[in-house]
C-alpha cells in the first residue's frame, strides 16, 4: 500500500541490501472488516497468498527484488503457541513459491527446543542466532552441521543481539569482536537490537543525556532532537569489527 512505497522510498538511495519488515503476526488474518480466517485453515492460506501477492507488486512498482525484502513474524518465539504462529504463517507463505525471505532468530536456553509439529526451522530462509548463546554453549560446530545442513531450507546464519544498557556494555567483547566469530562461523550478516531505541519516551524530543533515560539504552549511537546522529565508542566498535570481518575476506579469497 502506500505506507510500504513510502517507507521503501526512504531508503532507496542508500541502495540496502535488504528491506525488513518486523510484523509480530497474529493468530489470524483480515478478509475485511468483519471478518478474519483463523490460521491453519484453508481460507487463511489463501488470504496470505494474497497478501503476498499484494507484496511482490509494491516490489515490482519500487525496482525491489523480491529476495531483498525479509519478513520478521514472531519477535524471539519462545513457547508453545508462538512456535504455531509462526509455523502457520511461514509454511502458507512458504507455499506461494514467493522469493521474498523469512528471517528469525532463536533466543532458547537449548536452541533446538522447538515444539515438534510446529517445527517453523523448515520454513525459513535466514537463521539468527544469539552470539552470547554461542559463547556459553560451544555450540558452533552443531550449529553449522545440523541446522545448516539438515535444514536445506536455511540459506545463511546470522548473528543477533539485544541487550542494554548498552552504555555499560564492553564496546569491544560486545561489539568488534564479534565481527572475528562471525567470519570464524561463516555467519553472513550480523543484527543488534536497536538502533533508534534510546531509553526515551517517544513522545519526548530524543536526547543526549542517558542519565535521564526513562528505560534501557540499546542504541550504540547518540542523536538529538533534530535526529542528528553522533558517533560513540560502541558506534566505532561496530565499524572496526566490520571493517576486520571484510579484511578477513579478502584474505580468504587471495589465498
Amino acid at each position: 500500500d502506500g505506507g510500504f512505497i513510502t517507507w521503501t522510498d526512504r531508503w532507496k538511495e542508500s541502495d540496502p541490501q535488504y528491506y525488513a519488515l518486523a510484523l509480530n503476526v497474529e493468530d489470524t488474518i483480515e478478509h475485511d472488516d468483519d471478518e478474519y480466517y483463523d490460521m491453519g485453515t484453508s481460507e487463511f492460506d489463501a488470504e496470505v497468498a494474497k497478501w503476498i501477492d499484494g507484496l511482490e507488486n509494491a516490489l515490482l512498482t519500487q525496482g525491489i527484488s523480491q529476495s531483498q525484502l525479509l519478513l520478521h513474524l514472531v519477535g524471539e518465539p519462545n513457547d508453545e503457541s508462538e512456535d504455531e504462529r509462526f509455523f502457520n504463517w511461514a509454511k502458507a507463505i512458504q507455499a506461494t513459491n514467493t522469493d521474498i525471505k523469512i528471517i528469525s532468530e532463536n533466543t532458547r536456553s537449548d536452541p533446538y527446543d522447538i515444539t515438534p509439529e510446529f517445527n517453523w526451522y523448515n520454513y525459513i530462509d535466514i537463521f539468527m542466532t544469539e552470539f552470547k548463546d554461542i559463547e556459553v554453549w560451544n555450540l558452533l560446530d552443531e550449529y553449522q552441521e545440523d541446522i545448516l545442513v539438515n535444514y536445506p531450507e536455511i540459506e545463511q546464519m546470522w548473528f543477533y543481539e539485544a541487550h542494554g544498557s548498552t552504555r555499560v556494555i564492553d564496546p569491544f567483547t560486545y561489539y568488534l569482536a564479534r565481527g572475528w566469530f562471525e567470519y570464524a562461523y561463516g555467519a553472513t550478516g550480523s543484527v543488534f537490537w536497536a538502533f533508534g531505541t534510546n531509553g526515551h519516551d517517544y513522545d519526548d524530543e530524543p536526547q543526549l543525556n542517558d542519565y535521564s533515560a526513562l528505560g534501557g539504552i540499546y542504541t550504540p549511537v547518540y542523536f538529538d532532537k533534530n535526529n542528528n546522529i553522533y558517533t560513540s565508542k560502541h558506534w566505532e566498535a561496530i565499524r572496526e569489527g566490520r571493517q576486520d570481518y571484510e579484511i578477513l575476506t579478502y584474505l580468504n579469497l587471495a589465498e
